[in-house]
C-alpha cells in the first residue's frame, strides 16, 4: 500500500513540475512577443494624418471630461475589457498611434474607406462601420486621455 501511494505521489509531483514548467515557457513567449513587436507607426488618414500628438503626463481634468464623453458617446458600440459591436479599447495606445485614434474618432467613414488597418477592423467586426459622433478636437483629445489610463 505504501508503494502505491508513493508512486501516485511521485507521479502526480512529475506531472504538476512538468506543467509548470510548459506554464512558465508560455508566458514567457508571450512577454517576448510583445517585447518584440514594433511601436505602431500608421497615422492613419483625416485631420491628425500630417499631425503629432506629443503625449506628455496624463491630464487628469481631460480625462473626467474624457471618460464622461467615452460613458456618453463610445459605450453602446465600446468598452474598455469586452469585445461588443466594436473592439474592446484596452491597451489601444499599444496597438495604435495617437493620431490614429484621433482620425478613427473624428474621421471614422474616411478612415474605413482609405486606411488598411481601419478596413480590416471594419471586416473583422461584421462591416458594421463605426458611426461619425459629431466629436469636437477637444472632445476626441479627451477620449484620448481616457484611453491612455485604460491601457495595460
Amino acid at each position: 500500500m505504501n508503494k502505491i501511494i508513493s508512486f501516485l505521489t511521485f507521479t502526480i509531483s512529475i506531472t504538476f513540475f512538468v506543467n509548470c514548467d510548459n506554464t512558465i515557457k508560455s508566458e514567457t513567449k508571450i512577454i517576448t512577443e510583445k517585447e518584440n513587436t514594433p511601436p505602431p507607426t500608421n497615422k492613419g488618414v483625416g485631420p491628425y494624418a500630417d499631425k503629432t500628438i506629443e503625449l506628455s503626463e496624463i491630464d487628469k481634468t481631460l480625462v473626467i471630461s474624457g471618460k464622461n464623453t467615452f460613458a456618453n458617446k463610445c459605450m453602446a458600440c465600446h468598452s474598455i475589457d469586452t469585445k461588443i459591436i466594436g473592439p474592446a479599447l484596452s491597451g489601444m495606445l499599444n496597438r495604435r498611434t495617437p493620431e490614429w485614434i484621433m482620425n478613427m474618432i473624428l474621421s471614422p467613414d474616411l478612415m474605413i474607406k482609405e486606411d488598411p488597418d481601419a478596413i480590416a477592423l471594419l471586416k473583422e467586426y461584421n462591416n458594421i462601420p463605426m458611426m461619425p459622433l459629431g466629436l469636437t478636437d477637444q472632445e476626441a483629445r479627451e477620449v484620448l486621455e481616457y484611453l491612455r489610463t485604460e491601457s495595460k
